[in-house]
């Protein structure tokens, strides 16, 4: 029988069948033998396997004859080229799979600018592309596809690529469907996460349909558990200056002895923790000076109830719009998709301070010490629109202190309250680093 060369070059660049495929393929071929003739490459006298691997192997082991037809190529990126172009012909790639090698084909072109590149055409015959088009737009306009697609393509492949460097399996998984989202998701991380890699490639393998957005969750909620044990560690007591305290009681009961300039807080959204809006506006009447502001991050939800409640207490002066970071929330029980959440500002008509913007932005999400945290950017993008270095600046729930964090940042003074004594041990941490070094925000 008519032996042929593998090259780990060519067939590394093949997606392998699947069981049931296989056994499928081999019962055909046993029962009508090899239909389709082996493409093969006559190099340096071997005939070197480009296309018909299964049945190649099929046909070995059963000793059942089969055909060639030889191709001639210049170099081995020519075979990669064709058996690229030849595999999103076929009907049985998946989405992932035709998109890592639409990457693939992007990238190869990329390495190889400054010399001819040669494409397999509907025609089975190789011709030079137009100079004139960029790559991307050359290989859309061969695959059927706009040139977005390529660039997100070469994204994702990237990404398959880093994830297969650590861990060929998990890289597997992903270019068989079974990683829900991974084409969508996986580029993103590799560019604003890369070093959760190692412990996503992980959960991709323990898990048998993973959904990755819910794996970089819970990711997340693991690092924020090992961050708060390691932060509580090195803390003692909370520290206190002339520019700041943490107090850690509840903000319905405990006792202030002296007015804010600004109360800036985010209360908890969900609708079990809608009392405390009403309490909050009750109490900032005690809190606030006469020409004060109260600023309240909530969520749309209850925006109702959340406004009825808290104006029996406190006057409404504006609304304003924060901006996250992202991909848009998804708010099932309403079925919408949030880009954005409503500020509210409380006080007397009759406020002569600062002019404020109302549009505030996050520039990334940040729930590294607790899951409702909000990001420095953020808290620093409302200060900075209401506060005046020197004033003072009050959280009700202050969490893990990034309102602090970024009132001291922008030289306020502040005060937090927190009910949780872990939680406001961690905010006292964080106000006690960034005192005298905002690099540590």
């Amino acid at each position: 029988m008519m032996e042929l060369k593998i090259l780990p070059e060519i067939e590394e660049n093949l997606f392998p069948l699947q069981p049931e495929e296989f056994k499928f393929l081999e019962e055909s071929i046993l029962s009508e033998g090899v239909r389709d003739a082996l493409i093969v490459w006559p190099k340096d006298g071997e005939l070197i396997l480009v296309d018909g691997h299964n049945r190649y192997r099929i046909a070995k082991e059963h000793n059942i004859p089969f055909e060639i037809k030889e191709k001639h190529f210049n170099d081995l990126d020519e075979v990669l080229e064709w058996v690229d172009f030849n595999q999103l012909g076929r009907r049985n790639l998946i989405d992932e799979q035709r998109s890592y090698v639409l990457g693939r084909l992007y990238r190869r072109r990329k390495r190889n600018v400054g010399r001819p590149a040669y494409v397999y055409t509907n025609t089975e015959n190789f011709s030079v592309f137009s100079k004139n088009n960029s790559i991307a737009n050359v290989i859309a306009k061969q695959s059927g596809v706009d040139e977005r697609t390529v660039y997100n393509a070469a994204d994702f492949a990237n990404a398959v690529d880093k994830v297969k460097k650590i861990d060929p399996e998990a890289a597997g998984k992903i270019l068989q469907g079974e990683v829900v989202g991974a084409i969508t998701h996986l580029p993103k991380i590799v560019k604003k996460n890369p070093e959760i890699l190692p412990k996503l490639s992980e959960k991709i393998k323990q898990t048998s349909v993973p959904r990755i957005s819910d794996i970089v969750k819970n990711i997340r909620k693991e690092e924020l558990k090992e961050q708060r044990e390691k932060l509580l560690q090195t803390v003692e007591a909370i520290p206190k200056s002339d520019k700041y305290e943490i107090l850690i009681g509840d903000m319905s009961v405990i006792q202030l002895d002296k007015k804010f300039d600004f109360i800036i807080t985010d209360p908890p959204y969900p609708k079990e923790y809608l009392p405390l809006y009403e309490v909050l506006a009750k109490r900032s009447r005690e809190w606030l000076k006469d020409d004060g502001l109260l600023i309240v991050m909530c969520g749309q939800s209850y925006v109702d109830q959340i406004l009825q409640m808290m104006t029996k207490y406190i006057s409404y002066y504006w609304t304003c719009a924060y901006l996250t970071p992202g991909q848009p929330t998804p708010l099932r029980q309403r079925q919408v998709n949030s880009s954005w959440k409503p500020v509210f500002v409380f006080g007397k008509e009759s406020y002569s301070g600062k002019i404020f913007g109302d549009v505030f932005k996050s520039d990334i999400e940040d729930k590294s010490l607790h899951e409702w945290q909000q990001s420095v950017s953020g808290m620093l993008s409302v200060i900075r629109q209401f506060c005046l270095p020197g004033q003072s600046v009050l959280d009700p729930f202050c969490g893990t202190g990034t309102t602090g964090v970024a009132a001291l940042t922008y030289e306020c003074t502040f005060t937090g309250v927190e009910i949780d004594p872990k939680t406001a041990e961690i905010a006292g941490k964080r106000l006690k680093l960034i005192e005298n070094d905002k690099t540590k925000i």
